[in-house]
């Protein structure tokens, strides 16, 4: 969130917006129940598979990117109100117009959850977001106290005691529980902040060496691979009325290959250099884009009732279908917070001035 003072480098904001498509692609599938509709077509069980999957590989790129830029970065209390301003103003500015236009019922409970959407976690992913940013002090004050190999070895032992148990251990209640608790989902969060953080202060050398076409083979090979094998498994699943949930317990944040093909895609676009203004303008909309999408008063309703995706289950359209949706969902939701964020975000700021009135805030946090 404070590439500025470097630049913004189009390489990483081209990712940050794929990672925005991915979670997109997730919900869509989430939403529609096509992860678990036996009668489709089989493109569209692995696009279904494929879109199930990638929405947590969205999630932990995005937690990567943050890291690597924030790594060893003092934040300033003005981008902690304005991240907390953005999520107030989506939250609450949806249910109202929902509750103006018949779309929800007005009632003083749902008022002040919606004025209130980190406690009352209105958005499981942004609630975990905004424990881990204001973490980033603290992070960041204990790696600059540790060589090299203690951050390695510090990196495995998390790894080991959070990715592997995830990856083996068969939970049905797991992925209800991020909802339920999110916070629980904290310390992959700061385990992917370290792992880019690293990334950024010491690099990867079996990454480095790797020819850059070489280590995008394997990401969209192996990717490919892993989607078409879960796939495979979950149809086997259904037709035996298996229960195991292959696609929650292998497609988790912390499952081991969620990790690994987040880490090289990650370090594939770190290797690319890209410049353009379009990418990078667009990519400063995609956390307005998930939020808008994402509100529960959106969310279902766009996927289900709005596009109708079931009209399309059992015919190859639906990827067009898909395709469609996502883009104009971008569409709107780029035009949307290019609007808040000229409209209101900027002026506001500007008036109050809050970089110079909380400097003693600053020094005390970082």
């Amino acid at each position: 969130m404070d590439e500025k003072k470097e630049g913004r480098l189009s390489n990483f904001e081209l990712l940050r917006i794929i990672s925005i498509v991915m979670i997109l692609i997730h919900h869509y599938s989430l939403h529609n129940g096509l992860i678990s509709n036996i009668n489709t077509t089989p493109i569209v069980k692995f696009f279904s598979m494929f879109g199930f999957a990638s929405g947590k590989l969205g999630v932990n790129i995005f937690i990567l990117i943050t890291g690597y830029f924030m790594i060893g970065k003092n934040i300033k209390f003005s981008k902690i109100v304005k991240l907390w301003l953005e999520i107030f103003m989506y939250s609450l500015g949806i249910y109202v117009i929902g509750v103006i236009f018949g779309k929800a019922e007005f009632s003083i409970k749902e008022l002040i959850r919606s004025a209130l959407p980190i406690s009352f976690n209105k958005y499981w992913f942004m609630t975990v977001y905004f424990f881990l940013y204001l973490s980033i002090p603290i992070l960041n004050k204990y790696i600059s106290k540790i060589n090299q190999k203690e951050y390695k070895k510090l990196i495995i032992k998390l790894f080991i005691f959070l990715v592997i148990p995830f990856t083996i251990i068969y939970k049905a209640e797991a992925y209800t529980a991020i909802e339920t608790y999110p916070l629980s989902q904290l310390p992959i969060f700061i385990l992917l902040y370290l792992i880019s953080g690293y990334i950024k202060l010491y690099g990867i050398k079996r990454l480095d060496n790797i020819k850059l076409s070489y280590l995008m083979m394997f990401n969209i090979i192996g990717y490919l691979t892993y989607i078409l094998i879960l796939t495979l498994i979950k149809q086997f699943e259904l037709r035996h009325n298996g229960v195991f949930c292959v696609e929650f317990m292998q497609t988790r944040q912390q499952a081991i290959f969620t990790m690994i093909f987040s880490i090289t895609i990650f370090y594939l676009f770190k290797r690319l250099k890209i410049k353009n203004n379009f990418i990078n303008i667009l990519s400063s909309t995609t956390l307005g884009i998930y939020l808008l999408q994402s509100h529960d008063l959106t969310s279902a309703k766009l996927y289900r009732d709005l596009v109708h995706t079931s009209n399309y289950y059992e015919t190859s359209f639906i990827i067009i279908h898909a395709f469609i949706v996502i883009s104009m969902i971008i569409l709107t939701g780029f035009i949307i917070d290019l609007l808040r964020i000229y409209l209101i975000e900027k002026p506001i700021f500007r008036a109050i001035n809050l970089d110079e009135k909380t400097k003693k805030i600053n020094d005390f946090i970082n």
